[in-house]
């Protein structure tokens, strides 16, 4: 609306504008061509407005409030026994995405927990020497996400007695 007001405001668009509602014709004229003439002055001066913007105006970066991004703490690597997940909390961050993937990159597991750990449900059956990938994301504000690296993980086999 801000742009079709400039556009009017033009001196050259309101002698046109003027020039048109004084001629005698049907009345739709003089609604439908300001009407498109407007419509086509914007489409072809909005995007200019574009090209004046800086690239930091047009595409937000993403919010991170101290900084930090949060980062696996347990499993990594060969781990004996594998009952949690835990990670380091992000400051600001009012829930965490946990995602799991076996090493063809599906998803074994996936919850939202709003604590620094996830509990590793019994239902969640992994397979001793098999890989397995796993990452937090940290929500930091409206469909903001800071998200850890990918880690990987394998449960050790125990030696039979």
């Amino acid at each position: 609306m801000a742009s079709l007001a400039r556009v009017l405001a033009d001196p050259d668009v309101a002698r046109e504008v003027t020039a048109l509602e004084a001629t005698p014709g049907p009345r739709w004229r003089r609604l439908v061509l300001p009407a498109a003439a407007a419509a086509i002055l914007l489409l072809t001066l909005g995007p200019l407005d574009l090209l004046r913007r800086e690239p930091r105006d047009l595409h937000r970066a993403p919010t991170i409030t101290n900084g930090s991004l949060p980062s696996v703490v347990a499993p990594q690597g060969p781990a004996a026994e594998v009952h949690e997940l835990r990670w380091t909390p992000v400051e600001g961050a009012d829930r965490y995405r946990v995602t799991v993937f076996d090493a063809e990159g599906r998803v074994v597991y996936e919850v939202e927990p709003v604590a620094a750990v996830a509990p590793l449900p019994d239902s969640v059956q992994l397979t001793p020497g098999r890989r397995y990938l796993w990452k937090v994301e940290a929500r930091v504000g409206f469909d903001r996400w800071v998200a850890s690296d990918l880690v990987a993980f394998s449960l050790v086999s125990r030696p039979r007695r």
